[in-house]
């Protein structure tokens, strides 16, 4: 989940040692590499090196960038699938292509350097072993022993390395491209992981304070600062938070070269929350004639209630089809569900007193909800088996990572997010002319002068009133 695939190390590894063998040959037969070697130089420094070179860099990368696209999001028991030629080159042509090109640049630089490395390394092995007494022909003997493996174990941890940094990078700008600023470390967590980075396994670093590990936790040496993945032999990666809805009550977050126990409302207060805003008409629209009708099940229940009601994440998750009167087209919110730092969920009632209300049903959703209609049991429910238990935490992950790819297969590239649905309801309802009584209760939220307007009450007629304006202004977008 989230690291680099071991067959793509593998394959790069194996790419490099064949790159390699002709020098490995040259040292079985005595002849040992120096950093003055004119025939070294020359097969390094040739066209069809760089070539070779970058062309099998590209191709490295790329597959990282494509393993990447399915788990960002953190939704790590989705099965690998590809994306689209059309998506890979609309993402190819932003942000994410310019990293790329960057870490294919870099990669095929440190790779031509490293027959230099090798050659210094034979140099400092046979200045070594000449002060123990050893004769030249000895320390050559050794060397042609020795360094095959050498090289070999080193291309193998090269491999690894630079596939996570890879990794690394294309997360990182791919969250920040979406307005992502944090993520949650995460450790492999067995015999080979290293103490320091046990100990940043599920601290919440946000991407412009990179942590040092090592300093932090007070085990062996600094390498520095650096974020997951980003270092010799890392294993570990980056789990973006895509919304601060997911972050749980309390978690441990790096600040500045120190490591604080902090609620989700400090973190909130401290960095402050990423800017929400409502998606445009053009953005609606695809979402709704695009996205939804290849969305089925649970995901495409959750995209349509989020879009055509606005309710709240946590209220979506605990809606029951007992609580929807389908003959009044009314949905009855009287709970929310919360994942305080655990998967399963914990049913309570809305933090506030406007929570509790009931939304008018546009008739967009009516058909959605017709369509899957049950009875009795969770409508984003967990279990297939018996559908009445809610959806876990990392259930909610995999649905929204569901969502993305969808998304990604139509070609779209922004972001869904319940936030940003909120938002486009509100906002739709200004632009329909709803008047702001209506708005409240639909949202279930406080105005700014809510203290003047907490005892009124919405009627109900010029609710109903006002929600079917609503529904003409989104027919007609």
């Amino acid at each position: 989940m989230g690291t680099v695939k071991r067959s793509v190390e593998r394959k790069f590894w194996k790419w490099m040692c064949k790159l390699f063998q002709p020098l490995i040959d040259r040292i079985k037969q005595g002849i040992i590499p120096s950093t003055s070697d004119p025939e070294l130089r020359r097969a390094m420094q040739s066209p069809q090196a760089d070539e070779a070179i970058a062309k099998k860099i590209t191709e490295i990368t790329r597959e990282i960038r494509t393993d990447s696209a399915r788990s960002w999001r953190e939704a790590a028991a989705k099965a690998h699938s590809t994306l689209p030629a059309e998506a890979v080159r609309k993402e190819l042509q932003g942000p994410i292509g310019a990293r790329i090109a960057q870490i294919v640049s870099e990669n095929a630089a440190y790779i031509k350097t490293l027959p230099d490395e090798w050659a210094r390394y034979a140099s400092q092995y046979a200045y070594r072993e000449g002060l123990k007494g050893k004769r030249p022909e000895e320390i050559e003997a050794e060397l042609r022993k020795v360094m095959p493996g050498h090289i070999t174990k080193n291309l193998k941890c090269i491999a690894r390395t630079e596939c996570a940094k890879a990794n690394a990078a294309i997360t990182q700008t791919r969250a920040e491209n979406v307005g992502i600023r944090a993520y949650f470390w995460r450790c492999v967590n067995d015999e080979r992981s290293r103490e320091s980075h046990r100990g940043m396994d599920g601290v919440l670093v946000f991407f412009v304070d990179p942590p040092d590990p090592e300093a932090l936790t007070g085990t062996g040496n600094s390498y520095g600062k650096y974020h997951a993945g980003n270092t010799f032999n890392c294993r570990c990666y980056m789990e973006p938070v895509v919304d601060d809805a997911f972050l749980p009550d309390t978690c441990q977050v790096h600040d500045h070269g120190t490591i604080k126990t902090m609620t989700r409302a400090q973190i909130r207060k401290q960095f402050g929350s990423k800017t929400v805003t409502a998606y445009s008409e053009g953005e609606f629209s695809l979402l709704e004639k695009e996205v939804l009708p290849k969305l089925h099940g649970i995901d495409k229940l959750f995209v349509a209630i989020t879009l055509y009601t606005g309710m709240r994440q946590g209220e979506i998750c605990a809606l029951r089809w007992e609580d929807i009167d389908f003959e009044y087209s009314q949905i009855y919110i009287t709970k929310s569900i919360a994942w305080p730092g655990q998967n399963k969920g914990t049913i309570k009632t809305p933090k506030t007193k406007n929570g509790i209300r009931s939304v008018v049903i546009l008739p967009q959703l009516v058909v959605i909800l017709e369509a899957d209609r049950r009875s009795e049991g969770y409508v984003i429910h967990g279990a297939q088996s018996t559908k009445d238990e809610p959806i876990t935490r990392q259930g909610m992950k995999r649905l929204y990572e569901r969502v993305e790819s969808v998304m990604q297969s139509c070609g779209i590239d922004f972001q869904f997010s319940n936030r940003r649905g909120r938002h486009t309801i509100a906002t739709f309802m200004n632009n329909a002319n709803v008047d702001d009584k209506t708005i409240e209760s639909q949202l279930g939220h406080y105005s700014a002068d809510f203290t003047r307007r907490q005892y009124m009450n919405a009627d109900k007629d010029q609710i109903e009133r006002s929600m079917k304006r609503l529904s003409e202004y989104m027919s007609n977008l």
